[in-house]
């Protein structure tokens, strides 16, 4: 649940997330000589304004613990049980997990390139050149199309989907492909029209009817070794058959996860919020303005200059105080949207940790980690963090229990 089980320090990821994440907004160069400017009346210069006093908040170390308190003048819930939630998978499919498996080989090289006598086929993985020209109003190749023209490109067959495969990610090319590949052989050429989705990246594209010339180049038949699994699990597994369940563990929980955050957006959508929490709001204010005066305190090592908290909030990508403001409050309501609704789940359900569950989930952590159990308390913010995690994951299970996935149509 990625949007509230911790309210109580994500704030303090915000700060590196935005300068990670590298924002970037158009400053104002004349904001510093509207702030700071002299009046003319004066014939001393005022105090240079404070830009933190005009953030709209007031100083709070304390954040509420919703759990702990009446939430009802705060948050009315919504339907949050039997409720039918559309999803593109609910489980895996037949031979989904040797499909990723040979994309995996694929990016990494583990292949043989077969030239002839050999027939693609829904699985199949291929290298192909293409390029792409409108379609013209009798059916002919008119201009070429921008940005539509690859060669060595390797893809995959995946039922209706052609999965273009690079060394470090996969994408799908649009609807048409698969199909006009299916049943050619390599050193095979030809022509296809296809025609763009109503809503595509490109604009310029959308819903236009192209043309596409493709070779096939050779079908890549991938080749799986214990050598390679171990190289590629650092030694984590040695033969296929563990392998293979490392795999479909992991693309299992992506389908959990993937189905439970669209679960959350719906249950957060049905509550209505009636009021936002001072306290709470202030107190996120206090820890996201505590992280840009880090940045000023250590902004030699940032950006080798000294710098003032205006001028961090530029780098950060904030080109007024008021930007940054407004800011904090969209997102602060957000977070404490979501944890007042949450919150107040857990308290309608009567949902807890036991002691026991508590030692359980402990135990499991020591195990996982091979840390002492106050080492594991520790690296883990203490007892309530830990146990308010084991909190949030009973949540999770009682939210998938109490609803319906269906497969969208």
């Amino acid at each position: 649940m990625k949007k509230s089980t911790i309210i109580t320090i994500c704030a303090f990821a915000l700060g590196i997330l935005i300068l990670s994440a590298g924002f970037i907004l158009l400053t104002d160069n004349n904001i510093s000589n509207k702030i700071f400017a002299p009046k003319e009346t004066t014939t001393k210069a005022p105090d240079p304004v404070n830009p933190k006093d005009q953030l709209n908040y007031t100083h709070e170390e304390t954040p509420l613990k919703f759990l702990t308190i009446d939430l009802t003048p705060y948050v009315q819930l919504g339907q949050y049980k039997d409720l039918d939630i559309k999803v593109e998978q609910v489980e895996l499919l037949q031979g989904q997990v040797e499909m990723q498996i040979d994309i995996l080989l694929a990016q990494d090289g583990e292949y043989t390139k077969i030239r002839e006598n050999a027939t693609i086929a829904d699985g199949t993985v291929l290298n192909f050149n293409y390029k792409g020209y409108y379609q013209k109003e009798d059916g002919t190749k008119g201009d070429a199309l921008s940005n539509a023209t690859g060669s060595d490109q390797l893809a995959m067959i995946n039922g209706e989907k052609l999965i273009t495969i690079y060394s470090d990610r996969t994408s799908t090319f649009i609807e048409g492909f698969a199909k006009a590949m299916v049943g050619k052989q390599p050193g095979d050429k030809f022509d296809f029209a296809v025609t763009f989705p109503e809503v595509y990246h490109t604009a310029e594209l959308a819903g236009k009817k192209a043309i596409f010339e493709i070779e096939i180049n050779y079908i890549a038949q991938t080749n799986i070794s214990d050598a390679w699994i171990k190289k590629f699990t650092s030694e984590k597994y040695s033969n296929y058959a563990d392998f293979y369940n490392y795999i479909k563990d992991a693309m299992t929980s992506e389908i959990e996860s993937t189905n439970l955050d669209i679960l959350w957006d719906t249950i957060l959508k049905n509550g209505t919020v009636i009021k936002i929490p001072e306290q709470q709001l202030n107190y996120i204010y206090t820890v996201l303005v505590a992280e840009v005066d880090s940045y000023v305190a250590y902004s030699w090592y940032y950006w080798g200059q000294q710098l003032d908290f205006e001028q961090v909030l530029k780098k950060l990508g904030f080109a007024t105080v008021k930007d940054f403001d407004e800011y904090v409050i969209n997102y602060a309501t957000e977070m404490i949207t979501a944890d007042l609704i949450v919150s107040a789940i857990i308290q309608a359900e009567g949902i807890e940790v036991t002691d026991e569950e508590y030692e359980l989930f402990l135990a499991e952590l020591i195990e996982i980690s091979g840390k002492t159990r106050e080492e594991v308390i520790t690296s883990y913010g203490g007892e309530e963090s830990i146990k308010e995690t084991l909190l949030y994951t009973e949540l999770d299970k009682f939210i998938v229990e109490n609803n319906h996935y269906v497969l969208a149509e």
